[in-house]
């Protein structure tokens, strides 16, 4: 995978806008191939985690230690 590609790709701004407003990682996966960009599902799942912020399960695992604690 071409390193600068990506960075030129996801510097921008729209683009990474775009990316994030889709339901799937496949409709992700569909867009980056159109920029010569191939990434895995987990590849795309793990970079959303990234630029969004905590991953969907860090909520549950707090809950779960919240539920050990008390």
């Amino acid at each position: 995978m071409n390193e600068a590609k990506i960075k030129e790709v996801f510097s921008d701004e729209a683009f990474v806008k775009e990316l994030l407003e889709k339901e799937t990682p496949e409709e992700v996966q569909e867009i980056l191939e159109k920029k010569d960009i191939e990434l895995s599902i987990e590849e795309i799942v793990n970079l959303r985690e990234m630029l969004v912020g905590q991953p969907k399960t860090a909520g549950k695992t707090i809950c779960s230690n919240e539920r050990r604690n008390h």
